[in-house]
């Protein structure tokens, strides 16, 4: 019987004529192809294929940002860490979508030697590159991270200041959980009881003063029922200790006087 269509290509020649179908710059079919090579690139995850890593890393500095974007992906997929140093010089690229797509690239191929790297998009103009990089930082577990987690903290921007403590708290060490207590006095309330949520299990009786100061911050997103003071109670209760039952029953009894007066 005759072999079919697909049998005549190579798994080389499969990724050049996708490329060839990217460089035509029509975005459906871009979308189309750049899934094709996701799962081709999935497939053959963990083989060696120095050939395709080549002809890859060499189109990411193809002219048109949906060929560098869609490869950027699929290296990601292919998990070839001879694809890192190409990625890295991706990171510079004029377009922030291949920049995300290198970022996530380079999380898949755990490249946690490169901190100072991914660090450096941190102050990107664009809002998604930073979440990005955040969330990086935190899926690859190097310490080194750190010090630039802290730097977001300052960041005129809430919802990279949340990040930020999804990342330390990822990173489960003494020094990361403790910038973690730098959320608590966010005045941005989501940014407060995000930190709070995350710090779930992290209080110890030397924080009876904090959450006693916390038992009185009734702050909460809006689609969230727990206040940040319902937060700081369900963490007081774990000691048992005759100051933090003193402190849940003076709060209990004030709650019950402003519910009389509701």
């Amino acid at each position: 019987a005759p072999s079919s269509k697909k049998s005549r290509y190579s798994l080389v020649e499969k990724f050049e004529l996708s490329l060839k179908v990217l460089r035509d710059g029509d975005l459906e079919r871009s979308q189309k192809v750049a899934r094709y090579m996701r799962e081709l690139a999935a497939r053959l995850r963990g083989g060696v294929h120095p050939d395709i890593v080549e002809l890859l890393c060499d189109a990411l500095v193809d002219d048109e940002w949906t060929v560098r974007w869609a490869v950027a992906e699929a290296l990601g997929w292919l998990q070839d860490v001879a694809a890192i140093p190409s990625l890295l010089r991706v990171l510079n690229d004029e377009n922030w979508i291949v920049q995300v797509a290198a970022i996530r690239a380079l999380v898949e191929l755990d490249a946690k030697d490169y901190v100072k790297e991914l660090a450096q998009l941190l102050k990107h103009p664009h809002e998604v590159v930073r979440e990005t990089v955040i969330e990086a930082l935190g899926d690859l577990g190097n310490m080194d991270a750190v010090p630039y987690l802290r730097e977001s903290f300052f960041l005129d921007d809430d919802f990279i200041r949340m990040a930020s403590i999804k990342a330390l708290d990822l990173l489960q060490n003494g020094k990361s959980v403790q910038h973690l207590f730098d959320g608590l006095v966010d005045p941005y309330v989501h940014v407060r009881w995000f930190a709070m949520k995350h710090l779930t299990g992290h209080f110890t009786v030397e924080h009876l003063p904090l959450l006693s100061e916390l038992l009185r911050d009734e702050g909460k997103p809006a689609w969230e029922e727990e206040r940040i003071c319902d937060l700081a109670y369900d963490a007081l209760k774990q000691f048992g200790t005759s100051e933090s039952v003193q402190i849940i029953n003076n709060w209990v009894r004030q709650e019950s006087v402003d519910e009389d007066y509701r």
